[in-house]
């Protein structure tokens, strides 16, 4: 078929997903100004300059996203405005005590600090509640006690703020988050498609180096797709829609296309090596057709799940995100069923399976070809484990040798890496159609079965629960592994074959608790509240002292507290970009509020024009509106502009139109507004760079370095896992299946973290990149270096342990391979281990590493060594007619999926002690290297 285009549908889909959202908040804010300008609105409410507070509910309820979305933001803001509205009844009758208002002040902020750090989407929630306890403050200190007139009318105009972006939301074209999900879904599967597409081009070997840069930046966005979908999920609690998918559904469809991306990315990097198109490749060229038929499968299979994804009333979403070539009619593919007319190919799960099984048959034959006629082992018949060592006198002349005499080397090198990448990519590959097969069968619909469209809630925390967020590969036997009624504690000693001794409970002693209280009070969490809190109470000073109150009431100090409670993040990186974003909407909104207020001063009877300063602010709002809903780097810039902006006309209509009093003229109360904003900035400067300071170089490192010992962690209980999937001995007894299960299953939990953690650490990176630099420059190259070499150890060791399974290997494997090369196995995995503990230790310690560290020195020729005696057996194993039959039947691939992924751990840890060493320096090194 040919190439479908957007052609009369391209301006209503750019509408409905760019353009809508802006004009909706856009509208929001218009409407809200012109209810607080209108007199009869304003005699609502007892104390009329408390509605300027309505405006930034009005612009962060999200009026302009979906339902969900909508109804999470004023859910957040209504419980924060509940707590905030009894701290301002509770400090406001403590009038008389300043002291006693300073400490619950203190410890409010604290806690609500604390929370907006452990838990984001509770941010919006605190601010409200910060804001509505300095109203209090302000209030108590104002009166001289507690007046219930201004608790009703602050929380009343924030109420009516996020009433306003809710009636804008429901009645203006509501998008439901259920649309936005499947469309965010629909655009990860065609780059998914799309990479696979790539992927095959790279197999058949007819990339071109364009292609190529778009397979790498189309691997960065899958990677990015991660967060994106979490941040989507986590930005809604619950919706009730008319769907055809159940929470169920929609979870069984990210569980699948999340186990999708880390297939294709682990499919994808084994073939970005230039070792791919070394001499074994050019064997691979036999499978040619039953590879054609199964990527023509693929490609068929993608398109119909994004098919059946769409919402119906707007059957052309996902077009915006690439070009299809073949897309089926709308009508097919509305039915969830189609073909390629032009190729014959079906599109069911079973035969996608059928086509993986003949491409999968025919490179097996293929490597038992290479196997039988020796070409893995390089013509080199002998096995190296019983060789005699060298003598310390040659190993200390090899150190000085020519390139010359490294060329076998570099050879034995050039197998080790075919081999990894190709079983890799079987493995990758066969994991790849398998959990495709499934969200084809989650996603379609019968031939003539439709799924009943019913009233569902939608239940969003679901869908992003922690077991569904990141999936790993998913054996079939390890499946089940949850379900297993024993613990991990439990069976660890079952495997390693030791008694099993329960944990005994005793109290805990006031010396532990103490221990305890004191970490998590010490902790840099813990710190960025109290610095936090220290500065709220800072401000609250201004009031308390007779001398300064008149300042503080003048300059609006609560408008200063919300932009240091905002300027305060945890990271420095992360409050310097802050900084910039409050200085700019400061400065941008007053002088926006200037040029208003004169420009409509006197105009029409009016001491300010109040149709004319709306019309006004809601147009030349867009560009603002526009930074909050498609630019979430600049969601803070377009806030607070819009914020400084709306306050100033309000406060400026309120004192001369409303009361008709004397007040300051629009550019002195602009000059306010940004003086009061730049103390703001000023102190949460000197809290953030002065006062114990926490660098995002120091939380990147940190972080990487406890991700490095939790892979040390999961190494260590993954060799107990291999002892026991592979006996050291055929006549080894079998540890019980159940102690399997539950060590996989922890296996598997602990990737899942990993996976995550590694994710969050990239943004780290860009936080470090803004701040000051006093004596080296940031060095990103080797901190990415650092997040990529972890990130290939964590998929090389999912696929050893997804390759080997749950299920004993056969006698054959334990007889001809693993009883002959366990010393390899159990060396490499002494310096292996040993390598990980000193990158981790230098990484928490910013400690040098030495220049002849083990790694360097033995894992190489162990891997060399091991791989070529592996070949040599299997080449053995292949002139025997049980080995052929062995081969054929993929009864070795497994064991040789786990080998070369395991093996290939040595060259990134080579990488990351390199790396190490850059960024640290070298124990021969003067210690000035240390460059973070």
């Amino acid at each position: 078929m040919g190439r479908l285009r957007l052609s009369g549908t391209a301006p209503r889909v750019d509408f409905s997903r760019e353009i809508l959202p802006i004009l909706k908040g856009a509208l929001a804010y218009a409407i809200t100004l012109g209810l607080i300008l209108y007199r009869g609105f304003e005699d609502l409410n007892e104390v009329p300059i408390a509605l300027a507070t309505m405006i930034i509910p009005a612009i962060t309820s999200k009026a302009g996203g979906t339902v969900g979305e909508m109804i999470q933001a004023i859910i957040v803001q209504y419980v924060g405005m509940a707590v905030g509205g009894l701290l301002f009844y509770g400090i406001a009758h403590l009038h008389s005590s300043h002291v006693a208002q300073g400490f619950i002040l203190f410890v409010f902020v604290y806690v609500a600090a604390l929370v907006r750090a452990v838990y984001p989407v509770w941010f919006p929630g605190t601010l409200f509640a910060l804001l509505t306890v300095f109203y209090g403050l302000l209030s108590s200190v104002v009166v001289d006690g507690y007046d219930p007139a201004n608790l009703r009318s602050y929380l009343a105009a924030q109420a009516w703020g996020g009433a306003v972006s809710a009636v804008v939301n429901l009645l203006i074209l509501p998008r439901s988050s259920e649309k936005q999900m499947r469309r965010t879904l629909v655009a990860s599967i065609h780059r998914l498609r799309k990479l696979s597409r790539l992927i095959s081009a790279t197999y058949m070997m007819t990339i071109t180096d364009e292609e190529r840069g778009e397979r790498e930046e189309l691997v960065s966005s899958i990677r990015a797709d991660f967060a994106l979908l979490n941040d989507e999920l986590s930005g809604t609690f619950f919706e009730l829609n008319i769907s055809r998918f159940s929470v169920q559904d929609y979870s069984n469809v990210i569980r699948r296309i999340r186990a999708l991306q880390i297939a294709s990315l682990s499919a994808c990097s084994c073939m970005m090596e230039r070792e791919w198109e070394s001499l074994l490749t050019e064997r691979l060229q036999d499978a040619t057709a039953s590879f054609e038929t199964f990527r023509r499968s693929v490609d068929i299979i993608y398109r119909d799940s994004a098919a059946c994804l769409i919402p119906q009333e707007d059957p052309l979403p996902a077009l915006d995100v690439e070009s299809v070539e073949g897309t089926a009619s709308p009508k097919a593919e509305a039915s969830g069923l189609s073909t390629d007319a032009s190729s014959g190919v079906p599109n069911t799960s079973e035969d996608l399976a059928t086509a993986y099984a003949e491409f999968e048959e025919d490179l097996r034959r293929i490597l038992a070809e290479l196997v039988e006629d020796g070409t893995l082992s390089g013509g080199d018949d002998s096995l190296h484990i019983r060789a005699s060592r060298p003598s310390v006198w040659s190993s200390w002349q090899a150190m000085f040798a020519t390139d010359r005499s490294d060329l076998p080397t570099h050879h034995g090198q050039l197998i080790h890496h075919s081999l990894i990448s190709i079983h890799s990519f079987i493995h990758s590959s066969r994991i790849f159609a398998h959990e495709l097969a499934h969200l084809y069968d989650e996603v379609i619909e019968p031939q003539g079965k439709r799924r009943p469209r019913k009233l569902r809630l939608h239940w969003f925390p679901a869908f992003s629960s922690p077991e569904s967020r990141i999936e790993g590969f998913q054996a079939p036997d390890i499946e089940s592994a949850s379900a297993t009624p024993m613990t991990y504690q439990e069976a660890l000693p079952l495997i390693s074959n030791r008694p099993f001794r329960a944990l005994t409970t005793t109290k805990m002693s006031w010396r532990r608790i103490y221990v305890q209280l004191e970490n998590a009070f010490t902790s840099p969490t813990s710190i960025f509240a109290l610095k936090t809190a220290a500065g709220c109470i800072a401000f609250a000073m201004l009031l308390f002292a007779k001398t300064t109150r008149g300042f503080a009431t003048g300059y609006a100090v609560t408008p200063g507290v919300m932009n240091f409670f905002i300027a305060m993040s945890p990271t420095l990186g992360q409050s310097i970009l802050v900084f910039v974003s409050q200085m700019s909407g400061a400065v941008i909104g007053s002088l926006w509020a200037v040029a208003v207020l004169e420009m409509f001063k006197g105009v029409g009877g009016y001491a300010f024009n109040p149709y004319g300063m709306v019309t006004l602010l809601a147009i030349s709002a867009l560009p603002f509106v526009y930074l909050i809903y498609s630019r979430p780097k600049y969601f803070l810039l377009g806030l607070l502009t819009l914020n400084v902006a709306g306050v100033l006309v309000v406060a400026e209509w309120m004192f001369v139109v409303h009361d008709g009093v004397l007040f300051d003229t629009p550019i002195l109360q602009a000059g306010k507004a940004v003086a009061m904003t730049s103390v703001a900035v000023a102190l949460a400067v000197i809290m953030q760079v002065i006062l114990l300071p926490h660098p995002s170089r120091r939380v990147w490192r940190e972080n990487v370095a406890e991700v490095a010992f939790d892979m040390l962690s999961y190494y260590s209980l993954f060799q107990s896992y291999l002892e026991a999937i592979l006996p050291p001995a055929p006549q080894s007894t079998a540890p019980p299946r159940a102690a399997v299960l539950a060590v996989a299953g922890e296996l598997e939990r602990r990737e899942t973290a990993m996976q995550r953690r590694l994710i969050a650490l990239y943004p780290l990176i860009e936080f470090s990149a803004v701040e000051p630099h006093f004596i080296f420059p940031l060095q990103r190259k080797p901190m990415i270096v650092i997040l990529q070499s972890l990130q290939n150890m964590l998929d090389r060791l999912t696929e050893a342990r997804t390759a080997i399974g749950a299920q004993p290997v056969p006698e054959l494997v334990t007889r001809e391979f693993e009883a002959q090369l366990l010393p390899y196995r159990r060396q490499f995995d002494q310096f292996a281990r040993a390598a990980l503990f000193n990158c981790a230790s230098s990484l928490a310690c910013k400690a040098p590493l030495s220049s002849d560290a083990p790694t360097t020195l033995f894992l190489r020729e162990n891997m060399r060594d091991f791989l070529h005696d592996a070949m040599v057996l299997s080449s053995r194993l292949a002139r025997t007619e049980e080995g052929k039959d062995a081969i054929r039947k993929g009864l070795l691939t497994p064991y040789w999926t786990s080998v070369t992924s395991i093996t290939s751990l040595g060259e990134q840890l080579i990488v990351l002690e390199n790396m190490c060493r850059t960024l640290f320096g070298g124990a021969d090194m003067d210690a000035s290297g240390v460059r973070i």
